[in-house]
């Protein structure tokens, strides 16, 4: 009797597992569409993801149904060898994507401590990966069977378009299956490293780099043909085999081993992601200051411009110094973490409040390098022209001024774009300060030019030179990349305070922030891009410039001093009126 109880114990765990995963499965889905039907961001993105989908599925449809008449005519062998390296293919681009989605965030459960309460790591592990099978084998099937279709069609095998389905949505079970393992490795390993985990957004956006670095180069077909034809030589490209074999005379063999091989690597990535899951969730992840909450100001509480004692708890910048801490009182306590605000105040002639203002921003983006990820998106515009000049060597005279333009507007974006709605919960301390709303703004565009200016002037002239723009012209340029960046951190500041944001924004899937308004950006970088237009158009665009040349009579030198000379009065004084209302802002702003 007491055998037969236990055995029927035995039986209704795995139920009642089996049970719980399908209900996390279930609650998860239903969170995902809930997201996406109340955000209209995700529904426009899924829109152009599945027109940009729709090409190569239309493609491959296309392609299958030429293969399948040529196999049936017998006008073409069998090409078996490139049929595997398209099945790794398969298994390798929903691998990665799979991956990428667990190192942002799916490899984490909403609300883990609750649930892993209530479930056991193995429930909770299986629902996670059944949702995240459900939708991504769902958007494979889709594909999967209008190339089935279309090879059934072509080749009049029936068969043959049902083992095709069957072998690709096999490939997407096993890639979702090693991606969430591969990315549960990752996560792992950035739990428990404190460099890495300090500098993961660093090491992302370096990751980024180097992908547009392949895909301007042209070498990405180079690097990645390699890695799909060893894949196809492994038991991955057995599945070639498996679709084609009512049809084709091809590996039976190789095709019975890839059902094997399927329920064994089935079996032995779900154990991997069980294991690295129960290892990540049930550790404390070594942490680190990831965003900018108890960073404030207490610069001194007598007057302007002076240094008492004060206290700000959960951290702040006090008289010029960080103090990490939970409280930080007086000089004695404080610690400086970017030299020594004093030194570096009397060198460059900064008072310590404006230093202060700055070398907070600097902290702030040095612990969430993430905040900034909206200054690059003008970079995507890019890749195509730095595409162009690594193919054929020659830079053009368009560049150097683009440059300028780019890097100036990236120095007021940087830290400037949003001075009032960056200091979040701590805005009410920043408020009861000493720190004028000059000090304050002041302190905002230094710290985007002290560290944007240089590179962009930099980079202008040392682009310029390389260029066939006269040594006049790329003085003329890296003059404009001077001025405008100076003026840009006054118009940023400006439009920030006219349209300030201080709640946070999704960033990426699993990462929030403090980010500008829209209106702010837009309006910025109209207004920025306006200035700019008499230089740019007397240098960056040789149609207009020439035909300004032939109408006034005038020679390109002067077009282009002419030109200058009027960005720069327009770019300077915008930035000075709008550098006045961010202060008057600042001074007169109250909280509701």
């Amino acid at each position: 009797m007491s055998r037969a109880t236990g055995a029927r114990a035995r039986t209704r765990v795995p139920r009642a597992e089996g049970r719980r995963a399908a209900l996390v499965a279930r609650v998860e889905l239903r969170h995902r569409w809930r997201a996406i039907r109340g955000d209209a961001r995700r529904q426009g993105a899924l829109a152009v993801a599945g027109l940009f989908t729709f090409l190569p599925v239309a493609g491959g449809s296309a392609a299958a149904y030429f293969l399948g008449s040529a196999l049936a005519g017998g006008t073409l062998p069998i090409p078996i060898e490139a049929l595997r390296g398209v099945a790794a293919g398969v298994f390798a681009f929903v691998a990665v994507f799979v991956a990428l989605r667990a190192v942002q965030h799916t490899a984490t459960p909403p609300i883990p401590d609750l649930l892993l309460s209530a479930a056991s790591h193995r429930s909770v592990v299986a629902g996670v990966v059944l949702a995240e099978a459900i939708g991504t084998v769902g958007v494979v099937a889709v594909g999967a069977c209008c190339v089935a279709i279309a090879f059934a069609l072509g080749s009049g095998s029936l068969l043959g378009g049902v083992s095709i389905i069957t072998a690709l949505c096999a490939l997407a079970v096993l890639g979702v299956l090693a991606g969430f393992a591969a990315g549960l490795a990752i996560r792992n390993v950035l739990a428990r490293s404190p460099v890495l985990s300090r500098y993961r957004a660093a090491i992302g956006v370096g990751a980024f780099l180097a992908y547009l670095v392949v895909v301007t180069t042209g070498s990405f077909a180079n690097a990645l043909g390699p890695v799909v034809t060893a894949l196809g030589a492994t038991p991955l490209g057995w599945f070639a085999d498996l679709a084609l074999v009512p049809f084709a005379p091809v590996d039976r063999v190789a095709a019975v081993a890839a059902v094997g091989s399927f329920a064994v690597g089935t079996a032995g990535l779900a154990w991997s992601c069980s294991v690295l899951a129960a290892r990540l969730w049930y550790i404390e992840p070594v942490g680190h200051a990831d965003g900018d909450s108890g960073i404030g100001i207490a610069v001194g509480v007598g007057g302007h411009g002076e240094t008492g004692r004060g206290m700000v708890t959960g951290g702040a910048i006090a008289g010029g110094a960080v103090a990490d801490g939970p409280s930080a009182e007086g000089e004695g306590d404080s610690r400086p973490a970017i030299g020594d605000p004093r030194a570096i105040g009397r060198r460059l002639g900064v008072s310590r409040p404006v230093l202060a203002v700055a070398r907070r921003g600097w902290l702030r983006a040095k612990r969430a390098p993430i905040r900034l990820l909206y200054v690059t998106y003008p970079l995507f515009l890019g890749v195509d022209p730095a595409s162009a000049v690594v193919r054929t060597g020659q830079v053009p005279e368009t560049l150097p001024p683009v440059l300028a333009l780019y890097g100036a507007w990236a120095t007021g974006a940087a830290f400037s774009l949003n001075p009032i709605g960056d200091e979040g919960p701590v805005l009410p301390v920043t408020l009861t300060t000493a720190v004028s709303g000059t000090e304050f703004v002041g302190g905002s565009c230094l710290a985007g030019l002290a560290v944007c200016l240089p590179i962009t002037v930099l980079i202008t002239a040392f682009v310029g030179v390389a260029s066939p723009l006269s040594p006049a012209l790329v003085g003329l340029a890296v003059a404009t990349a001077l001025v405008l960046s100076v003026a840009a951190t006054g118009i940023a500041a400006g439009f920030g305070a006219l349209f300030p944001r201080t709640e946070t924004a999704r960033i990426t899937r699993g990462r929030e922030a403090i980010v500008p308004s829209i209106a702010a950006f837009g309006l910025y970088s109209i207004s920025l891009i306006v200035a700019a237009a008499p230089v740019l158009l007397a240098t960056a665009t040789p149609t207009v410039r020439d035909t300004l040349v032939d109408a006034s009579g005038r020679s390109v030198g002067v077009l282009a001093v002419g030109g200058f000379v009027l960005t720069a009065t327009l770019a300077l004084a915008c930035g000075a009126i709008c550098f006045r209302y961010a202060v008057r802002e600042f001074e007169t702003y109250r909280l509701e």
